[in-house]
């Protein structure tokens, strides 16, 4: 009843995976075709986690062993582990059918033939079908409900696959529209787990929604629909004028509207913000600091281009280090004294320092017994007085903001 993990290598416009942002900002397919998919960091440590935990998986419930291991960080074996336990508690060998990394059909919702996507682990049950899906990061929490959405309620990447598999298992699952259908996110590293009890009527009804969205995408109308979640890692989130203009829009309206409670004989009413214009500008006070920290990487990435946008590339302040010639040099020099006590670990340039003088040759850096890396990058205005660099596409820097 196991069948083997089948690693998907293409990714669909309009894969489940996307379908946070395409399902509620149509334009975003069309507006974002041009964009390279650049594999993250994040995407590929979320990659590599989801191969281990498969493995995991299937080293308990398979009848051969696993061969070829993916390899992970230490600190993510505990995670994995509790992510393994956790989807094989739902498993009872007896009766269930479990699928891990199973491949489930999308094409009815996106309207892309033989579309597909991967599913982590479904558990086929006689009474009740459970959908699993890993999240690895440690960024946002993952929810497997919206309350506040009443069309999306479900987690869309969820309900796909949820839909997917239900169709596949059609000839053996009871037709009942309240079939019992359970989604879980699963966390690890966030220490958070979400989980909903939905039917089969519900996940049929919202990927009737996600079809018409799907669809959508496709018309030379497609609307953009700017929120925090489908922005959120979208790739054009730094330049899309659409988000600006949503995020800006509660303060068009402040400057001469006053709340209808506001105290007439209150001189100041004119020119500060009335309760209800506060109300509004603070509600969307989050999707600005994030939107501008987008805007802040989009400069740093032109920048980078060769582009004038009114920035710069600065090195900030690096620190000095002994190099192991160093620490064998300070060994013939001091002795003992190079190492810290009872836990011996070499002393640092300000004890070193106090040890021999600061004008010691010991830390002439030409000597090579010292050495100081170039600084950080970082990305800061034109006009900082510092001394500006030039700079790779390819370079990690940071955002100075003067906090």
């Amino acid at each position: 009843m196991i069948e083997q993990p089948i690693k998907i290598h293409y990714h669909s416009p309009l894969g489940a995976s996307k379908a946070h942002r395409w399902a509620r900002c149509s334009a975003s397919v069309w507006a974002t075709a041009w964009v390279p998919d650049i594999q993250t960091q994040a995407a590929l440590d979320g990659t590599i986690a989801h191969e281990r935990g498969a493995q995991m998986i299937l080293g308990v419930i398979g009848d051969e062993p696993v061969l070829n291991i993916t390899q992970v960080e230490p600190d993510w074996i505990e995670p994995l582990e509790a992510y393994r336990d956790y989807v094989l508690g739902f498993y009872d060998p007896a009766t269930d059918f479990i699928y891990v990394e199973h491949t489930v059909p999308i094409a009815h919702i996106t309207g892309i033939e033989d579309d597909t996507g991967s599913s982590d682990v479904v558990i086929v049950k006689p009474t009740e079908l459970h959908v699993f899906d890993l999240k690895f990061g440690v960024g946002d929490l993952v929810a497997s409900e919206d309350a506040k959405e009443e069309d999306m309620r479900l987690n869309p990447q969820l309900t796909m696959y949820a839909d997917g598999v239900l169709r596949d298992f059609d000839w053996m699952l009871p037709s009942d529209e309240k079939f019992p259908v359970i989604l879980h996110i699963f966390q690890p590293r966030r220490d958070h787990i979400s989980v909903v009890n939905t039917t089969r009527n519900a996940v049929r009804s919202m990927a009737d929604f996600l079809n018409y969205r799907a669809a959508l995408t496709r018309s030379p109308e497609a609307p953009f629909n700017p929120g925090e979640k489908q922005c959120r890692w979208c790739p054009i989130r730094g330049s899309c004028k659409a988000r600006m203009e949503w995020v800006l829009e509660p303060f068009e309206e402040y400057e001469s509207v006053q709340s209808e409670d506001a105290d007439a004989s209150n001189w100041l009413a004119p020119t500060v913000l009335a309760d209800e214009q506060l109300k509004s500008v603070g509600e969307r006070a989050n999707a600005m600091k994030r939107w501008m920290a987008d805007v802040l990487q989009e400069i740093g990435k032109r920048t980078q281009d060769g582009k004038d946008v009114g920035y710069k590339f600065v090195r900030g302040q690096s620190r000095r280090t002994i190099t192991e010639t160093g620490e064998t040099e300070l060994e013939k020099l001091v002795g003992k004294k190079a190492y810290t006590t009872p836990e011996p670990e070499l002393v640092g340039i300000g004890v070193a320092e106090k040890l021999l003088g600061k004008k010691h040759a010991f830390f002439a850096i030409e000597n090579g017994f010292i050495e100081k890396p170039d600084g950080p990058l970082k990305l800061v205005p034109s006009s900082d007085g510092r001394t500006g660099v030039s700079v790779d596409k390819t370079d990690a820097f940071s955002i100075e903001t003067g906090e």
